[in-house]
């Protein structure tokens, strides 16, 4: 395992390693999309809309990944990493986990992938020069560096490192999220204020999801009888709510909680 620094600066930055570690402990095996709290239809599902609209962004700004080098900030696992690379992008991925980062690399491994690394990092500075990639994404952290108070800075990184005229991709949960001791929600205005006081304009945004179905099998889990019942239903809720998503996602697109952001550096 490559390691980049063990300098563990920042408020907080300590605690949050040791917790995102034990989070990756949890999770059995090596299963990319599954997620924790009894409910791995729920994560499944969040994971198959997440590339949905990752594939509807690429294809509405006319980007082919082949051949592009490609960050994944908080890769953890790899969950996107490997999808990216099997889109053919040269792909880094970087996590400050080392159990994540050992998971990645064992899957890389264990199918034999090339076109894409991981590398365990301090959380504060990314070890690359300036303009080394052609895209840099992240999903499902701005919560944890936000709790911290390192928003700005990994921001900054992110697009220190991307090419000029690169893409940023941010894919993440800007309403109605419990917060907790280890996460804090970054509103949209904010993001986009972020990303454009530091050289890099929106070009697209797109809603995910009005998040109903995190309530069905993230939160509901927890009640054991409930949940016992609600199981039969889960085949006849996500049919539901994919056709709704697919189809009326655009019109409720204001009202998401989840979005993809795509930025471009200037």
């Amino acid at each position: 395992m490559k390691r980049v620094s063990k300098d563990k600066e920042g408020n907080g930055l300590q605690r949050h390693v040791r917790y995102w570690n034990e989070y990756w402990d949890k999770i059995a095996g090596e299963v990319l999309s599954a997620g924790l709290g009894g409910a791995p239809e729920y994560w499944n599902y969040e994971d198959k809309l997440q590339k949905r609209a990752l594939i509807q962004a690429l294809k509405a700004l006319n980007v082919n990944l082949q051949g592009r080098r490609l960050l994944d900030v908080g890769c953890g696992n790899g969950r996107l990493s490997f999808w990216f690379a099997e889109r053919d992008a040269y792909v880094c991925g970087i996590d400050i986990s080392p159990q994540a980062i050992s998971k990645a690399i064992t899957i890389r491994r264990k199918n034999n992938l090339n076109r894409l690394d991981f590398l365990l990092y301090d959380g504060l500075s990314f070890p690359f020069r300036d303009g080394s990639f052609d895209i840099v994404n992240m999903a499902g952290v701005l919560p944890a560096i936000e709790k911290i108070g390192l928003t700005e800075r990994v921001i900054s990184e992110m697009i220190r490192v991307c090419k000029a005229r690169g893409l940023i991709l941010i894919l993440e949960l800007i309403k109605n999220y419990p917060e907790d001791e280890y996460r804090k929600l970054v509103p949209e205005d904010r993001l986009v204020h972020l990303l454009e006081t530091n050289g890099a304009n929106l070009v697209l945004s797109r809603g995910i999801y009005v998040d109903r179905v995190r309530f069905y099998f993230h939160y509901l889990s927890h009640f054991k009888v409930t949940w016992k019942v609600l199981r039969h239903f889960i085949p006849v809720v996500l049919r539901w709510s994919e056709l709704i998503d697919e189809h009326l996602i655009s019109f409720l697109s204001k009202y998401a909680e989840k979005k993809l952001f795509v930025f471009r550096k200037m």
